[in-house]
């Protein structure tokens, strides 16, 4: 880490214990949240609720960290390695995390909305439930990704891996998947109204009573196209 860069997070820390000290009160252990800051890791961490908004921490280590309903609005997570956290109802809203690795993390009932993942890593990450409007997921690796019931509502999900993923009852409205991979997803019951599926691949993938991007509804025995 670099001195300067450890200076800011020394003093973003100094300035984030004081506030707790003056009432705020805290979920998580302040010598984890010590940690991260003074070394950019802290593996198995509890920083659960933790208000982090606008934090510059590219980089960081958050091995299986627990980060509970933490706020890392607008945060730079540049190439951070988060694989499996349990992250659920965490707000990330208009967060960086491009090229991050969220691989079996479980985000569900997290928020996302105009957060940054192009090329980010999230096989068999968990993200029912999980709000991912206006997203940008350019070439992100969602392999096995279970996204049941996601919002995904103009989410751009150009080139992505979104092979055997589940999608069903995900809102998909006017998301674009062009060029993407879908070989056997699970999109039953899928909004895909407005959508862009120009140049996807979607042999055996599951669209039983998806809504298609015209508005028609796909047969019960849609596989690999739109019945």
């Amino acid at each position: 880490m670099g001195r300067a860069r450890a200076i800011l997070l020394a003093a973003s820390l100094g300035l984030l214990l004081g506030l707790y000290s003056v009432g705020l009160g805290w979920a998580f252990d302040v010598r984890h949240l010590e940690r991260l800051m003074e070394t950019g890791q802290c593996e198995q961490c509890n920083l659960d609720h933790a208000e982090l908004e606008g934090y510059e921490l590219p980089d960081v280590v958050l091995l299986s960290a627990s980060l509970l309903q933490i706020n890392l609005i607008r945060a730079d997570l540049r190439g951070a390695n988060i694989d499996g956290a349990d992250m659920r109802g965490a707000r990330l809203m208009e967060a960086n995390l491009e090229g991050a690795k969220l691989n079996q993390a479980d985000l569900r009932g997290a928020s996302l909305n105009d957060a940054i993942l192009n090329d980010a890593g999230l096989r068999l990450a968990d993200l029912r439930t999980a709000s991912l409007n206006r997203a940008m997921l350019v070439g992100a690796n969602l392999r096995e990704a279970n996204l049941g019931e996601a919002w995904l509502i103009s989410a751009v999900l150009e080139n992505a891996d979104l092979r055997r993923a589940r999608l069903g009852l995900a809102i998909l409205r006017r998301a674009n998947f062009y060029g993407a991979d879908l070989e056997d997803a699970d999109l039953r019951r899928a909004d895909l109204r407005d959508a862009d599926l120009g140049n996807v691949n979607l042999r055996g993938a599951n669209l039983s009573q998806a809504i298609w991007t015209d508005g028609r509804v796909c047969a019960l025995d849609s596989i690999g196209a739109c019945r």
